[in-house]
């Protein structure tokens, strides 16, 4: 069971930089040492879990279960190798072609926002693309393996599709014209290639303004079901500094229409990991309208439940939130703003 004692060491030990909290108060007992690390594989934290446990050895976890997590971490990690090598591969074919398309998130927030590679776990490949570029892109994946999931229409416009590597369908493509896959979220925000890809795309997809976007928006558009979500947001905040790459997210805030979820992501990653720099960015945003009630919404309790029996309790929550990004505040106040006066 998923005690509060359990649940605030899972945050505790989930930071990737180390642990950066107050040690909690009550101690942490051997019956939920299973729990915690059961937890912290769901919520796709375990590699932090592991490494800060190892700073940690006065827990006395037993040594079974340790040996037990560390070879799923293990494993974890040499399946995210084989997807990185289909990454490169991806990559290398695209510049190659010079087609508007870029990966995003897993192998990507690995490589640049983790102190090591490896803590951060990805399922899948995620490539955003340009709709000019669906055909070819089509073609170098079949090239290189892949097929599609189910049926299929080529050159077929769609938020998202999924391509399965031939040989083993666990290994997953999913390619997307629009981060966001819901139609009724996209009233509320949004985020394509075009909106990314305003210089140099063999670099602008690393930016640290380009990774929060990316990073907040992903987060929010799961409500936050998983606590990577809220590290991949806290190490993209630590990583964004100067005011080159503070303009830079000011104008992605604006084309992606995501203040209110970069906000509460933000809101939530300071709340959880004790990051000032988060903080910091979320006031340089300025005010945003529902701001408050999305962050008593997606309190910390609501992330450390959702992989858990007790998520239902809090699914009122996120309905809520949801509805919030729906009706997105921002794009009125920029309609109002861009008006013309008299």
């Amino acid at each position: 069971m998923l005690t509060p004692v359990t649940a605030r060491w899972l945050v505790h030990l989930a930071d990737p930089e180390g642990v950066g909290t107050p040690r909690p108060s009550r101690p942490l007992r051997a019956t939920d040492a299973k729990s915690l690390l059961n937890q912290a594989h769901r919520h796709a934290v375990l590699g932090s879990v592991l490494r800060n446990l190892d700073s940690a050895q006065d827990l006395g976890m037993p040594s079974a279960l340790l040996a037990a997590a560390t070879a799923q971490h293990h494993n974890d990690v040499g399946f995210n190798l084989v997807l990185r090598k289909h990454a490169h591969a991806l990559q290398r074919a695209i510049a190659s072609e010079k087609l508007p398309a870029m990966l995003v998130k897993g192998p990507v927030f690995a490589r640049q926002l983790y102190p090591d590679p490896g803590l951060r776990r990805f399922t899948d490949i995620d490539l955003l693309i340009h709709p000019d570029a669906i055909l070819a892109i089509e073609h170098i994946l079949r090239d290189l393996g892949f097929v599609p999931a189910g049926k299929h229409s080529p050159g077929t416009v769609q938020p998202e599709t999924k391509w399965l590597f031939r040989a083993d369908h666990m290994q997953m493509v999913e390619v997307q014209t629009n981060l966001i896959h819901a139609a009724s979220l996209r009233n509320g925000m949004w985020l394509s290639y075009a909106d990314l890809a305003t210089g140099d795309c063999d670099t602008e997809f690393q930016r640290p303004s380009t990774l929060m976007i990316v990073a907040a928006i992903h987060g929010a558009g799961h409500e936050f079901e998983r606590l990577q979500h809220v590290a991949d947001i806290c190490q993209a905040a630590r990583r964004l500094t100067g005011a080159v790459e503070e303009q830079r997210l000011t104008e992605l805030l604006d084309r992606s229409r995501s203040r209110l979820a970069t906000v509460t992501g933000l809101a939530l990653a300071a709340r959880m990991f004790g990051e000032l720099r988060c903080l910091e960015l979320a006031n340089a945003i300025g005010p945003v309208q529902q701001a408050g009630l999305a962050r008593s919404l997606m309190h910390p309790v609501v992330v450390r439940s959702s992989k858990h029996w007790t998520r239902p309790l809090h699914s009122w929550r996120r309905k809520l939130f949801r509805e919030l990004l729906k009706a997105n505040p921002t794009i009125r106040e920029n309609a109002e703003r861009n008006t013309p006066l008299g």
